[in-house]
Order: C-alpha cells, then structure tokens, then sequence
C-alpha cells in the first residue's frame, strides 16, 4: 500500500477544508492519504515513512488582496518551499475552479518553477461536481416552468476573453 501525505495548504489562506473534503472522497486502490493544514504540526508526523508527500500551494484567491502582495508573506512561503523541497515534498500549485487555459493568461503567484517539483491543479468537471454534490446533497428542488421571463439564461460569473469571442460570434452569425 502507497502511503500519501498531504498538506493541503502551505499557507493557510485558502480552501484547506474543500481540499481535504474533496481528496477524502476519492479513494485510489492501494492508496492511504493522509491530511494536515497545519505547517507547524508537520513535526508529529513520521515524514520520512511516506511515499509521497506533497504540499499545495492555493493561488486561487487573486487581486489586490491576495496576501502575496506583502512581502513577509513571501519571504515565509520561500522559506517554507525550500524547506519542505529538502524534505522531498512535491508542490501542488491550486487554482480549482480555473482552467488551464485561463491560468495561463491570469498572473499568479506563486509561478511554476522548474527547479521544483511542482503539479499545477487546473479545475474540471472532478472540482465542479464535487462542489456541487456539496452544496446541493441535501437539498430538494421544485422547479416551475409555466411562466418563463427570458428565452434563454446565460450564467457567466466572470467574463473571459474566449467566452466573449465565442458568443460575440455565435450571437452575430445566428441571426
């Protein structure tokens, strides 16, 4: 049996309670994993007895917000980096609910380093779903659709360049 220790996020200024709901739904044959949030804990695990150990980093938070902008913040995170890479820890970069392709365009921090040992964790159709059984397991729904107010509902939560061209030009060349 592959044992596997998580800690499911460095810095604790995320989604760390999603990541382990959402890693201890999952079960991989011949698999364990294990779960901390807590960086200043890691002493009361036996490290070395894992066979893979990894560490993720949440990027999903963006803006002028997001704590990288504070230098101490990212002073800590390198110092906790170069650390656990030492420790032979393998660095999950998380941004769920975005595509790879959105993150390629969106300025993220941490980048991806090739000097690290680094998987970059994209959203799909396993984070939606996820998400939604969530929030919507207990729920009963009664939906009515004798009187509709639109032809049609177009939900975007945020606007995105390939979404805009794609409906620019379907919109455009329908009528």
């Amino acid at each position: 049996m592959q044992r596997n220790f998580i800690l499911t996020d460095l810095m604790k200024t995320g989604q760390n309670a999603l990541y382990e709901q959402f890693i201890n739904m999952h079960t991989f044959k011949d698999q364990m994993f294990d779960c901390t949030s807590e960086y200043y804990l890691l002493q009361h695990y036996d490290l070395d007895s894992y066979d893979r150990k990894f560490a993720i980093i949440d990027r999903s938070a963006t803006g002028e917000q997001h704590p990288s902008h504070n230098a101490e913040y990212r002073e800590e995170l390198e110092r906790r980096r170069t650390l656990l890479h030492s420790q032979g820890f393998t660095f999950i970069l998380a941004t769920p609910w975005e595509s790879q392709a959105n993150i390629d365009e969106m300025t993220l921090y941490p980048k991806h380093s090739a000097s690290q040992r680094q998987i970059i964790w994209s959203g799909g159709v396993s984070w939606f779903w996820f998400y939604m059984y969530n929030k919507h397991k207990n729920s009963k729904f009664n939906f009515d659709h004798s009187s509709k107010k639109y032809d049609f509902l177009y939900l975007n939560k945020q606007p995105r360049a390939h979404r805009v061209n794609y409906t620019t030009s379907y919109l455009t060349t329908a009528y």
